[in-house]
């Protein structure tokens, strides 16, 4: 499993939660991520054995960015339908979407999918 940490806003205004990673998303990424791809950020449907307690629905998708010394960074963010392939436009769009909600997880995804973190 990489080694990583999955993003959340806390309590705290302006603070994010790094959580490290427990569930294994190995089967996931191997399923719906590209590999051989320059791509630091992609999307990809949340299987039921990484789900939290809290309940998800078909809106629901996992977005993982690599930094540029190989950590993940994950984050939960719902889309709707025609934003929830794995396109380079929807990655864009659901870091902006992670970043209406907490502007500095926002800002930390976006800084790692452009290679600056």
């Amino acid at each position: 499993m990489a080694q990583g940490f999955l993003l959340s806003p806390s309590l705290v205004p302006g603070v994010v939660e790094a959580r490290p990673m427990t569930a294994n998303y190995e089967a996931g990424d191997a399923q719906f991520l590209e590999t051989g791809t320059s791509r630091r950020a992609q999307l990809r449907p949340v299987l039921a054995s990484e789900q939290t307690p809290r309940p998800f629905g078909p809106a629901d998708r996992l977005l993982v960015v690599s930094t540029k010394e190989g950590m993940e960074l994950r984050a939960y963010v719902q889309l709707p339908p025609r934003r929830r392939k794995n396109t380079v436009s929807n990655v864009n769009y659901a870091i902006r979407r992670v970043g209406e909600y907490d502007a500095v997880l926002g800002a930390m995804l976006r800084q790692a999918a452009d290679g600056r973190l």
